[in-house]
């Protein structure tokens, strides 16, 4: 019989449904650890988890293997310097950088402008902003 001229048969539409139903056992097989079923997974009533997790705080339980394995010693106290001494350049990013001026000698005689004004509007006083002096008297 040639390849191109064949018809369907029970046979193997019977083959076909099998497979697919075989392969979709397998699959559940191997996702699900044999079910459950398998020995090698389970563990015993009597052995505790390695380790447990509450919060951020990892415990290890008594009677863990992994406690047994696990060596604790506190550690040594030494004298830190809180600074470094390292070799470096600072600049300064002129975008950044605001000029700080020290504090005039004097009080202020007169406000040519209030708060919220803006410059040259009405009531800023021309393109005086504020009047000083020395508190002197001549």
């Amino acid at each position: 019989m040639p390849i191109y001229d064949h018809q369907p048969s029970s046979r193997g539409s019977a083959f076909l449904w099998g497979g697919i139903a075989l392969g979709a056992l397998f699959l559940a097989a191997v996702f699900t650890h044999g079910f459950g079923l398998l020995g090698g997974s389970a563990k015993g009533a009597g052995t505790p988890d390695l380790l447990t997790r509450q919060g951020d705080r990892i415990l290890v339980p008594e009677g863990s293997a992994l406690r047994n394995r696990l060596a604790v010693m506190p550690a040594p106290e030494q004298p830190i310097s809180a600074k470094l001494v390292l070799p470096a350049v600072v600049e300064s990013d002129p975008a950044r950088t605001a000029l700080v001026l020290p504090a005039l000698g004097g009080r202020v005689l007169a406000q040519g402008r209030s708060r919220g004004s803006r410059h040259g509007g009405p009531g800023a006083g021309g393109d005086r902003f504020a009047g000083f002096g020395t508190g002197v008297r001549r």
